[in-house]
C-alpha cells in the first residue's frame, strides 16, 4: 500500500489542496514519507455530505451485512498486520509485542461487535407493558430501542496507534450502528492511520457499501507543553484551551435544532518517569 498524505474521502482521494502538515513523529518516519496534506473546508464539507447521504442506506443495512463489514475490517488488518506494526513501531517507537497486541485487540473489536448486531444485543429493546395501579394512576406500555441518529466524527488520541485509533472501537461500534464515520487521525501515527484507513476503504468496496460511510480527513493538531511535575501542569494555558474548545464544540452542537452529542475524555494524565539513569 503506497501512502500518499491525502485524506480519503469515501473510495477517492482529495487532491493535495491543503496545507502541508507537520507531523508528530520521529524524522525518520517523516523521511518514509511524503508531504501529509490537510484537508480544505471544502473537503471536510464534501465528506459530511456523502456520510449524510450514505446513512439514509447504510441505516438500513442488515445487521449480517454490517457484521460481514466489520469481520472483512478484521481480516484484511490481519492480513496486513506485518505493515500495520512496522509503521506503528515506526512513528510511536512503542515496542513491536504491544503493537500486535493492540492491533489482535482491534481484531476481537470488530468482530465483537458485528457479533452484537447480529445478535440483536446492541438495539437494547425493552417493552415495559402497561399497567393500571389504581384508579388514578396507569402505567402506559412503553416499548424502546437503540436506533442510529447520523454519521459519527471520531477524533482519534495519541496513545494508542490502533485500538483506540482508525479502526478502533468508536470507529467499529459506530459502523455496526449503521452510523457512517468521519476519521480525524492523529498527529502521531498518521501514516498508520493511512494504512488502517486504505484497508477499511477497501473492506467497504468489496462488501459493496455506500460510498461515504467511511472517510478520513488530515488536520493540523495542537500540542502543548509544560514541566512535568509542576503543581500548576493541571492549571496550564493548553488545557484551558482544551476545555474551552471541547465546551464551544459542545455548545455548538447542543445548541442545534437537532442537537448533535459529543463524547469528550476529559480525564488525568498518566504520569511518566524518565530516571538519570536510561541516559
Amino acid at each position: 500500500m503506497k501512502l500518499e498524505g491525502l485524506s480519503i474521502i469515501g473510495q477517492r482521494r482529495v487532491t493535495a489542496a491543503g496545507k502541508p502538515i507537520r507531523p508528530s513523529i520521529p524524522r525518520a518516519a517523516r523521511r518514509s514519507n511524503r508531504i501529509i496534506f490537510g484537508a480544505t473546508t471544502a473537503d471536510v464539507d464534501a465528506a459530511a455530505q456523502l456520510a449524510a447521504k450514505a446513512f439514509a442506506t447504510f441505516s438500513n443495512w442488515p445487521a449480517i451485512k454490517r457484521a460481514g463489514l466489520l469481520r472483512r475490517i478484521a481480516e484484511l488488518l490481519e492480513a496486513n498486520a506485518p505493515a500495520i506494526v512496522e509503521r506503528a513501531n515506526l512513528e510511536t517507537a512503542l515496542p513491536v509485542a504491544r503493537l500486535q497486541g493492540e492491533l489482535a485487540r482491534t481484531c476481537f473489536q470488530l468482530r465483537l461487535y458485528g457479533e452484537s448486531v447480529v445478535s440483536g444485543l446492541s438495539l437494547d429493546a425493552r417493552i415495559d407493558h402497561a399497567r393500571s395501579e389504581s384508579q388514578t394512576a396507569t402505567k402506559p406500555d412503553l416499548r424502546s430501542m437503540l436506533r442510529p441518529l447520523g454519521p459519527v466524527v471520531v477524533f482519534r488520541r495519541d496513545e494508542f496507534p490502533l485500538a483506540y485509533s482508525v479502526a478502533g472501537g468508536d470507529t467499529a461500534s459506530a459502523l455496526a450502528a449503521g452510523c457512517p464515520v468521519i476519521v480525524k487521525p492523529n498527529q502521531g501515527h498518521l501514516g498508520t492511520s493511512e494504512l488502517v484507513a486504505l484497508l477499511i476503504q477497501q473492506a467497504a468496496r468489496e462488501c459493496e457499501a455506500p460510498d461515504g460511510i467511511f472517510s478520513m480527513i488530515y488536520g493540523a493538531g495542537r500540542r502543548g507543553r509544560h514541566r512535568a511535575g509542576e503543581t500548576s501542569a493541571g492549571k496550564s494555558r493548553w488545557l484551558h484551551r482544551f476545555a474551552q474548545r471541547r465546551t464551544r464544540v459542545d455548545g455548538r452542537g447542543a445548541a442545534r435544532p437537532e442537537p448533535i452529542p459529543v463524547y469528550a475524555e476529559m480525564g488525568s494524565i498518566n504520569p511518566v518517569f524518565i530516571f538519570a539513569r536510561a541516559r
